[in-house]
Formats: structure tokens, sequence, C-alpha cells
């Protein structure tokens, strides 16, 4: 590959395997892709080469295989999305409690999978709205309306009779 696309593909000691495929007409970026991915490996275009390797903390080419980004998060609390991360993609994470933020070091496609599942778990929380509306009628203007549940509270003078309606909406989905 390094040959015909005329750049060097430098593999570090994290590569090892076989794969055998015959692509025509295919990107370099593409094609690289598609035989690293099999291994679990990523590439890095870097100054004039490609960089191939695993993008794993054991690697010493860690820090030239990955990018860092760091993630703010609005609802979610930044250990509770840490919880809720697949455990394969925790060593890649860091918590800030007190920004509320994640700092996320890989390979840009595990950055990119990592971000899509918090854009799925940090959502505002769900919320009803209650409205209640207290009115206190006379026994006759109860009859005149066909008025039957009532609650019974007391009061100094004497026990009034106090009509709650009540309703509930949801605010979002």
């Amino acid at each position: 590959m390094s040959t015909q696309a005329g750049i060097p593909l430098i593999p570090d000691q994290s590569v090892q395997g076989t794969v055998s495929v015959e692509l025509k007409d295919v990107p370099l970026e593409k094609a690289l892709q598609m035989v690293l991915a099999s291994g679990g490996f990523t590439f890095r275009k870097m100054d004039g080469y490609y960089l191939l390797g695993q993008a794993v903390p054991q690697n010493p080419s860690f820090n030239l295989l990955t990018v860092s980004r760091q993630i703010r998060l609005n609802y979610l609390k930044a250990k509770e999305a840490l919880e809720l991360t697949p455990e394969a993609f925790k060593s890649f994470i860091q918590v800030n409690e007190e920004t509320n933020t994640l700092t996320v070091t890989a390979s840009p496609d595990i950055l990119e999978r990592i971000q899509s599942d918090l854009r799925q778990f940090d959502r505002p929380p769900r919320q009803v709205m209650i409205e209640a509306l207290v009115t206190e009628l006379s026994d006759a203007a109860k009859r005149n309306l066909g008025i039957d549940g009532t609650w019974d509270w007391a009061t100094t003078a004497a026990t009034a009779q106090r009509t709650v309606f009540m309703s509930v909406m949801p605010v979002n989905d």
C-alpha cells in the first residue's frame, strides 16, 4: 500500500497479524481503515507519513495516535456519565467533578463513539407540570355545578368546603 500510495506507512511495535484484501480505486485513508480495523488498529497522518498502531494507553505510541477533547456535560454529573460508559472505553476518560467535564483521549473513531454515547446520556430530565386550582364553594353552588368530590378542611371559625381541580401535563419528552 505504501508503494502504491507513494507515502510511507510506519507501523509501531503493536502492529501484528496478516490481512489479505484486494482493493481497487479506494482512497488511501479508507483502505487503511478497512485493513486496520480488524486488528483494532488505527492510523494518524503525521508530517509526510502515516503512523499505524493500537491507540491504547499501554502503547508507547498512544500520544501520537490519539487526540484529546474536553466534553462539558449539561444535565448529567461527570461521575455518573463515566458509570454509564461501556467498560472498554473508561480507560480513555478522565473525570473533573469540579468543572463537570470529561477529558477523552482516544483515537478519532473511539472519541466519536464516546461523544455519541454521551449525547444520548446527557439529556434534560423528563418534567411534569402540575397545575392546581383551589376554590371554595357554598353547598348551593356545588349542587348547581353537580360537584360531589370535596375535601373538608378545618378553619378557625367553622368547617369550610373546598374543591381541588388538578391537571398533569408532560412538559418535555
